[in-house]
């Protein structure tokens, strides 16, 4: 035969030709991870292209991409989404072999991923173009571990993978959420929480050790290898932006933001101080010496109240204001002074 023969097993004999054939040849043949032929050439049903199948995939040929084998579970998932006629298109490589025993095959317009461990996923569009930029299945995201899904705000959608979750919009594009950022916005209720989908990708911090991602309601989730994982929203967030974020005295978050006992007020603690917040006296910082007296006196149930002020120079020292009082420390004496009103 002339570019095509006839192939006989146990399960019929069966015709191929043209490029269908040249692929199977160049893949292998008998010993091609296609398999053998099961069918006849036929007509894709778009009409576009033709097909074989084989006993673990099929070839498809087009004249606009050529003739490709997709097999086993990649096969499996791209026939299950509609082969050809899916969102993905025509196949336009050969499969390919990755670390971790996944395989992949790239199509029209996305890919269809799968290993032992997550199974057979198609990522395209803008989350295909971010996850390709951040340098695929080798990045921090791993493998899919889901097909694309409808967002539970009804605007966007998202997609899991084994290292994080990248939601899409058309507002804002990809963004991804990545590793114990992820894991702290998943036990905060992800997507259908108050903390909402991100509007960055994960930011690493001028240290290089930190990282951060920003949430749609204004919240940041701040992680770092001492601290962990903590969220910082609403006036606190704006207060320790103003400061300089983690690059201030007040360091990273060690604590979601709380409320305090007792009082109308909530309070987020960092490596350096912490942060009190109620409607009456806005978002104020209590750090250093003067934080470690007003905690000795019993912070804010105790006769101070809450801050009303941040630290702020003094002659011979440092003040900050409560409620009911103040505390100021003497840098030449050392001495701590508590007054009360």
């Amino acid at each position: 035969f002339q570019r095509g023969g006839v192939f006989a097993s146990s399960a019929g004999a069966f015709e191929m030709h043209g490029w269908i054939w040249d692929r199977w040849v160049a893949a292998g043949a008998g010993s091609a991870a296609v398999g053998f032929p099961t069918s006849d050439e036929r007509r894709a049903p778009d009409g576009r292209g033709a097909f074989n199948t084989f006993s673990n995939g099929v070839v498809y040929s087009s004249a606009a991409t050529g003739a490709h084998e997709v097999v086993g579970a990649v096969a499996q998932k791209w026939l299950a989404l509609g082969g050809p006629g899916s969102f993905l298109g025509y196949p336009v490589a050969a499969p390919k072999a990755l670390t971790g025993k996944g395989t992949v095959s790239r199509f029209q317009h996305g890919w269809v991923y799968a290993s032992p461990g997550t199974g057979a996923h198609p990522v395209h569009g803008w989350i295909g173009a971010l996850w390709q930029s951040m340098g695929y299945e080798r990045s921090a995201l791993g493998y899919p571990t889901s097909g694309e899904q409808r967002a539970p705000d009804g605007v966007g959608v998202f997609q899991t993978f084994t290292g994080g979750v990248v939601y899409s919009s058309p507002r804002g594009g990809a963004r991804a959420v990545q590793g114990p950022i992820e894991d702290k916005w998943t036990r905060l209720g992800g997507l259908s929480s108050w903390i909402g989908p991100p509007v960055t990708n994960q930011l690493t911090m001028p240290d290089g050790r930190g990282r951060a991602s920003v949430f749609a309601s204004g919240a940041a989730i701040y992680w770092s290898p001492g601290t962990g994982a903590f969220e910082v929203h609403g006036w606190i967030r704006d207060l320790y932006s103003s400061l300089n974020a983690e690059q201030s005295f007040l360091g990273y978050p060690t604590s979601d933001e709380t409320p305090v006992a007792g009082t109308p007020a909530v309070v987020a603690t960092f490596q350096g101080g912490r942060i009190y917040s109620s409607p009456r006296t806005g978002a104020r910082e209590v750090h250093g010496l003067i934080l470690g007296r007003y905690l000795q006196e019993g912070g804010p149930t105790s006769a101070l109240g809450l801050p009303t002020s941040n630290e702020y120079g003094v002659r011979d020292g440092r003040r900050s204001d409560f409620q009911h009082g103040s505390i100021t420390f003497n840098s030449r004496t050392g001495a701590l002074t508590v007054t009360t009103r």
